[in-house]
């Protein structure tokens, strides 16, 4: 999807109805800020076009070929007026999420490892270090992936469960508007920064997908509110949520919560965001 332009829903009613008569599906929803409502097309390859007929349509908006429109004798099933998040966020997930799910299939296995207790040694080269001071030693003589591999360890039924939710839901979304490659490189970094963090503020024994899941939600928040056209989609509510979550941790009424990497991984996320979202302004 790309968002097309912004306008009253008067007019944009009579300009979806102009739009789908020519064969360009579109869908209209009240714009974040309140202030009138955004026209998006649900094909990008048919963005062009509609920039072209909404551009003309704006000269003079009360030409007969837009209010006297004749529609298709093959009518599509009627598009609601507004965004279904759900078919936006997962049409074709089974392709479109491919490397979130191996990241989920990845950590489920390691959560049934460490559950059985068989691979102790195994375990423990997972974690960023076993060593609280000095610091880095392991990753100083070269097992470099223990930069990233905390993110994987999980303590607790409902604390893998928590984590694999968001990053189906967050992972699914990145792959679609940025491809496995954005996912990817979000993850490797999130990941290194958010552990890094932790470990040096609060000490190696930690993990989870929970830094890596604030920094995901960072970016996905920032690119929805300042690069709309990139089809980013974040609700006040769950941004609202998170950011309760994170302070409660903070403040010490939840237990055994690594707040160090929920924090670096969130400012890494909404940094990486902003500067995707001016870098995709200057193109």
């Amino acid at each position: 999807m790309r968002k097309v332009t912004t306008l009253n829903e008067g007019d944009g009613k009579v300009l979806v109805r102009y739009l789908q008569a020519q064969g360009i599906e579109t869908v209209l929803r009240t714009a974040a800020s309140g202030a009138g409502f955004e026209l998006w097309v649900v094909d990008e390859e048919h963005g062009n076009d509609a920039r072209e007929i909404t551009a003309t349509f704006r000269q003079d908006p009360f030409h007969a070929r837009y209010r006297n429109v004749t529609q298709p004798t093959t009518k599509k099933p009627r598009r609601a007026s507004y965004v279904d998040v759900r078919s936006q966020l997962f049409p074709r997930a089974a392709v479109q999420g491919k490397l979130s799910t191996i990241l989920i299939a990845i950590a489920v296995g390691v959560f049934l490892v460490q559950a059985s207790g068989l691979a102790p040694r195994f375990i423990a080269l997972l974690y960023i270090s076993e060593f609280v001071r000095p610091h880095f030693v392991e990753i100083q003589q070269g097992q470099l992936w223990r930069l990233v591999t905390p993110i994987f360890l999980h303590f607790g039924i409902l604390h893998i469960i928590f984590n694999m939710l968001w990053l189906h839901t967050l992972g699914t979304q990145i792959e679609m508007r940025g491809g496995q490659r954005q996912l990817a490189l979000l993850v490797l970094a999130i990941g290194t920064v958010s552990n890094v963090g932790q470990y040096v503020l609060a000490g190696p024994n930690f993990g989870g997908f929970s830094g890596v899941v604030y920094g995901l939600l960072g970016y996905v928040w920032i690119m929805a509110q300042f690069q709309p056209a990139s089809g980013y989609l974040m609700d006040r509510f769950t941004i609202g949520f998170m950011l309760v979550w994170l302070l409660l941790g903070m403040s010490g009424l939840l237990e055994n919560m690594a707040n160090a990497a929920h924090l670096f991984g969130l400012l890494s996320g909404v940094l990486w965001g902003l500067y995707k979202a001016r870098v995709g302004r200057r193109t």
